[in-house]
């Protein structure tokens, strides 16, 4: 499955965030967001409960992560 994560970062860490997730393995493209959303994240995973587990262990817990969204397709 791919899923594709619009996060919303605390002002000023747009590009902190931006670069962390760059450099995180499970990410596979990261693009940064004018507007509502401040940065969109593509992952592929195998089962739902991986995606859970690649956002919650390496996507939330970044400094700067305010919300995230996530929009699964299969």
């Amino acid at each position: 499955m791919i899923a594709y994560i619009l996060i919303v970062t605390t002002e000023l860490d747009e590009h902190h965030v931006y670069n962390a997730l760059s450099k995180t393995v499970e990410v596979d493209e990261v693009w940064p967001l004018f507007g509502e959303w401040d940065v969109l994240v593509k992952i592929g995973a195998e089962t739902v409960e991986d995606l859970g587990q690649i956002i919650s262990e390496k996507i939330t817990p970044v400094k700067g992560v305010l919300t995230v969204k996530t929009l699964i397709g299969y």
